[in-house]
């Protein structure tokens, strides 16, 4: 039954007497169903039961095969009941317009197929029992073709969405409290342009994510090319995402991938079971009140920039993370900052600059890759305050004596103080090129605080210190175990107080 352009049909049944569509014999898929291709307004479904159809496509593609195919027209289906059809209970495509209420769907092979954007569409009042595949299907193409162009709201209709390819949203979506979604492989999903994602679930009512498969990396992630500020995820869970790279480096996994200036608040999220990273966010990607989430079973943590961790809050979960540190790049510091203490170690993979001022809280862990450094320019201090039971770390990814370069101060603020502090196993390079400068920390025409501390298994020294340095404290330091001496001073009278 094709309802055509120029035509309309208007099925007005009562809940005593439904008007039937049926097939010749009680067979699921015996005939194919009923297409609409008007616009008109007078396409209206009213206590009418559609069953038994679904037996071919109504256009090749293989989307099309259901009970009610509606292709850039406009149809009403109210108070009805679609049941045990082959396919999709409904398809509605293109530019189609509808109204889909207090129906029950129930029986078919798939619950549903909608386009992408025609999603906002589907009300919270139908029902939904025994469908085969229980989910209705967005997007019907690929992810890039799949538009969520216009702003909407998805609600929480009494079923799970599956997402088979991904979608691509350029407007303001908003995702109701409770709404699940299954992601096919491979899947993504791509906020751009100047589109947003607000998805502001509860504890009771969290807005989910996972793989169709169960399984680490199942499918890609999220991706944000996007600074709006009503990027928003609050009580959200991510499960089996980062499966490829977003760019093509092994470095840009992601569950969450965040671009050069995108942005992105999340909080009370879980982000678990990802293949790579859980999250990567791209040099002045915008992380800021990331706060009280949990980071577990990923093959990867984070994956940040320097400059980016100041926005971790400290009470995030990391757990049973396979590299169980968060990853940071090269970067250099050029605001007042805070590092705040982490359930889990950061881990400097290249130099990290301070130009500015940098707190580190108590507790904090940093660890450093192969000929790591932190340096601290004339322009910066390094306020590593620990304290006798909650000590700031600087150490070795690996602990082999060498294995990073160290600490260097190139500053002569007040403010560069290290109390209460580890640092190990650097001294892997010369500092300036001239004898006796490997060391773990390098004080370069600058002045430095150390006290309540230990500087230990470098294979350097301990302390270099250069000429027209000051080392205005050093009271109670532990130097041991380095390889060519404790301390090594460019001028006799620079560390009298040093051991």
């Amino acid at each position: 039954l094709t309802v055509e352009k120029e035509g309309s049909l208007t099925i007005e049944g009562s809940e005593e007497k439904p008007v039937l569509f049926t097939g010749v014999e009680d067979t699921v898929g015996f005939w194919q169903g009923i297409e609409v291709e008007s616009d008109s307004s007078a396409n209206i479904f009213d206590h009418v039961i559609v069953e038994y159809a679904g037996s071919k496509k109504f256009t090749g593609a293989d989307y099309t095969k259901g009970a009610i195919y509606v292709d850039e027209a406009q149809l009403s289906i109210t108070n009805s009941h679609i049941r045990k059809n082959g396919g999709a209970a409904f398809i509605f495509v293109d530019d189609s317009t509808f109204t889909l209420e207090n129906n029950e769907i129930t029986g078919n092979e798939i619950a549903g197929i909608v386009g992408s954007d025609l999603v906002g569409q589907l009300s919270e009042s139908n029902t939904w029992d025994a469908n085969a595949d229980p989910s209705v299907n967005i997007g019907v193409s690929t992810a890039s073709s799949n538009l969520v162009s216009t702003d909407q709201t998805w609600l929480d209709i009494g079923t799970s969405f599956t997402i088979p390819k991904g979608i691509k949203i350029t407007a303001d979506l908003v995702l109701a409290p409770n709404t699940k979604f299954l992601m096919g492989q491979e899947a993504e999903i791509s906020v751009e342009d100047d589109g947003s994602f607000n998805l502001v679930g509860s504890a009771e009512k969290p807005i989910s994510f996972e793989g169709t498969d169960p399984s680490k990396g199942f499918w890609k992630g999220i991706q944000f090319d996007s600074k709006n500020s009503a990027n928003v995820f609050d009580y959200v869970s991510i499960k089996h995402a980062s499966g490829s790279d977003w760019t093509g480096t092994k470095d840009s996994s992601g569950s969450i991938y965040l671009k050069e200036e995108s942005k992105l608040v999340m909080t009370h999220s879980e982000i678990s079971l990802g293949g790579g990273f859980a999250l990567t966010a791209r040099e002045d990607g915008d992380i800021s009140g990331f706060a009280a989430n949990t980071i577990k079973d990923n093959g990867r943590a984070l994956n940040l920039h320097a400059g980016q961790m100041a926005s971790l809050n400290g009470d995030s979960i990391y757990e049973n993370n396979t590299e169980p540190y968060i990853s940071v790049t090269r970067g250099t510091i050029g605001v007042a900052t805070l590092w705040k203490k982490q359930t889990t170690p950061f881990r400097f993979l290249d130099e990290v600059t301070i130009g500015a001022d940098v707190q580190i809280e108590p507790g904090v862990v940093l660890e450093f890759g192969e000929n790591g450094t932190i340096s601290v320019d004339e322009d910066g201090s390094m306020t590593a305050e620990g304290t006798a039971t909650d000590k700031i770390v600087f150490t070795g990814a690996d602990k082999i004596a060498g294995f990073w370069k160290g600490i260097e101060f190139n500053s002569n603020s007040s403010q560069n103080i290290l109390k209460h502090v580890e640092v190990s196993f650097g001294g892997s390079e010369k500092w300036n090129g001239g004898a006796n400068t490997e060391g773990n920390i390098y004080i370069r025409k600058a002045r430095v605080d150390i006290s309540d501390s230990k500087i230990s298994d470098s294979a350097g020294y301990g302390i270099v210190s250069n000429s027209n340095s000051e080392i205005a404290n050093c009271a109670n330091v532990d130097l041991s175990g380095n390889a060519k001496g404790e301390v090594y001073e460019s001028s006799a009278t620079l560390v009298s107080a040093c051991p």
